[in-house]
């Protein structure tokens, strides 16, 4: 395994954007089955698409706890770990398409990335810019290998980065802004000399909760297999849990993918805080 050395930091804290209606969710899984009543073996509705716009209706059904998991953490090769998982319950809502129940960890206040007609993933929305569409930038920076060192671009990337002079004379890609509602964005990817290759992306007081941010994290692919056998991105994952409040994973002892990784989410009342990262 090679030595991992960048993170991605992602702090969530309050929500200051507003919603189209306090009653809106859309859906953040690829398909949301909506059910006719709020039970898994119930007939089938509709399927609602990724970014569905539902209206959630009052209902005086009982709050059943529901769970879905996303990622199986691996303590050893052999040992199974922790779950990490989406909790939440039934809800009644109404859709284009009808109305009916869906489990609600799908579901978030904000609206999806904008996905590319051509189905090509490079050409989907990118984090940076769903951000930015979002919250609003009130300013932006940017900067690459090869810029002048004179302006407040290259200043304000030894600012925020703390990277040197000798730094910057690798092969660099940098990206800031700040939001109008709060909160900033970075983005840095660096390949040192010796060939080493490591990418970090920085969101500050994002107003997500930890059900949001564990789908924020999700739809840009942070859990996805794209190397090595087992379960977890990357290869295999291992790390512990608290739902809610914790998650912290990252390569498995055995895992062979050659990838370094890392997610991380802390939460302590309505403040959460998420890193993830990635060098090979």
């Amino acid at each position: 395994m090679k030595q991992f050395s960048a993170l991605v930091f992602l702090s969530l804290c309050t929500p200051v954007f507003a919603a189209e209606s306090s009653d809106t969710r859309y859906v953040w899984a690829n398909s949301l089955v909506l059910r006719a009543q709020a039970d898994g073996k119930s007939a089938e509705v509709a399927r609602l698409p990724y970014g569905t716009a539902v209206t959630l209706l009052a209902d005086t059904a009982p709050a059943v706890p529901r769970r879905e998991v996303l990622l199986r953490l691996l303590k050893s090769a052999d040992t199974p770990g922790a779950e990490v998982a989406l909790d939440g319950t039934w809800r009644h809502v109404r859709a284009q398409d009808g109305e009916g129940w869906v489990f609600d960890g799908y579901l978030s206040r904000y609206p999806t990335r904008r996905l590319s007609s051509n189905r090509n993933k490079e050409d989907d929305e990118d984090e940076g810019s769903f951000a930015r569409r979002l919250f609003g930038a009130k300013l932006t920076y940017k900067w690459k290998t090869g810029d002048s060192k004179k302006g407040e671009d290259y200043r304000a990337l030894i600012r925020e980065t703390k990277m040197t002079d000798k730094q910057t004379r690798e092969e660099v890609t940098w990206e800031y802004a700040e939001f109008k509602s709060g909160g900033s964005y970075s983005k840095l990817s660096n390949r040192a000399d010796g060939g080493m290759y490591a990418s970090s992306i920085d969101f500050k007081d994002l107003p997500l909760t930890y059900g949001e941010a564990l789908l924020w994290v999700k739809q840009f692919g942070g859990f996805d297999v794209i190397g090595g056998k087992g379960n977890g991105a990357f290869g295999k994952f291992a790390g512990k849990v608290e739902s809610g409040k914790h998650l912290e994973i990252g390569p498995a002892d055995d895992d062979d993918s050659g990838f370094g990784f890392s997610r991380r989410i802390d939460c302590a009342g309505a403040a959460c805080s998420i890193s993830y990262g990635f060098a090979d």
